[in-house]
């Protein structure tokens, strides 16, 4: 796809995605400075269709504050791994910096339309087949019943940390094959493997702010949870699923 449509394809459907879904939820609105008081950095999550546990997080970070009280934030970028997506204000609502997007951006935006569309244009992450035909053929489909490894790698994986036992499944396999893994407890979210060493050196560490596990991974370890755990965990959807 020429950049300049897959620029035009992601400039309106995430256009549409954040006139529905983006909230300031840090800080407190002040009609009176159209500003948020004590606002910190905020996230919103991209959700990958039929991939539990994999998502593109939009980081929203505070730029300006009022020229009267520096407790009020008035601007807001909105950034992507080391791309610029644009800005919000409380006054004027967000604003898509389109028109600085280019080449070299290619794989984030094909990432953002990924997530967004469900056409897995660009594979940044290895799926078997199966996954990617269900994102090829996916159209107003239940969402799906399992789990995969991938999510013992994020704070918001299996749930949100619902089934945060799954991570410590992946880390007892890894230790299985000689890995010492350390984990990131959050409390109120999902357990994460955060840093893994193999014979006394670090081999993976856990940068949040990557949107590609298995690109961060060493590939020895991917195909290791790959054969481990090629069908996924079962998803519970109820209470007494967990029980």
């Amino acid at each position: 796809m020429p950049i300049n449509e897959l620029i035009d394809e992601v400039a309106n459907e995430l256009d549409e995605f954040l006139n529905s879904k983006l909230v300031i939820s840090e800080g407190e609105y002040e009609e009176e400075f159209e500003g948020y008081r004590d606002a910190g950095e905020d996230s919103l999550f991209l959700n990958y269709p039929n991939v539990s546990g994999l998502s593109l997080e939009i980081r929203i970070v505070p730029t300006d504050t009022h020229e009267d009280d520096d407790d009020i934030t008035t601007a807001f970028d909105l950034e992507m791994d080391n791309l610029r997506l644009g800005s919000y204000t409380g006054k004027e609502g967000h604003y898509l910096a389109a028109e600085d997007w280019e080449e070299s951006d290619r794989p984030i935006l094909e990432q953002i339309r990924t997530a967004l569309t469900g056409t897995p244009s660009y594979r940044w992450f290895r799926m078997s087949w199966k996954d990617i035909l269900k994102n090829e053929m996916a159209e107003n489909t239940e969402e799906d019943d399992s789990y995969y490894w991938q999510g013992a790698f994020s704070k918001f994986g299996f749930g949100d940390g619902w089934d945060s036992d799954y991570s410590y499944e992946v880390l007892k396999f890894l230790e299985g094959k000689g890995y010492e893994v350390g984990m990131g407890v959050t409390g109120g979210h999902n357990d994460y493997i955060e840093i893994i060493h193999k014979d006394g050196k670090e081999v993976f560490k856990n940068d949040r702010k990557s949107n590609s596990v298995e690109r961060d991974l060493p590939s020895e370890i991917t195909d290791l949870l790959d054969a481990q755990f090629p069908n996924g965990y079962f998803k519970p959807t109820s209470g007494s699923d967990r029980d």
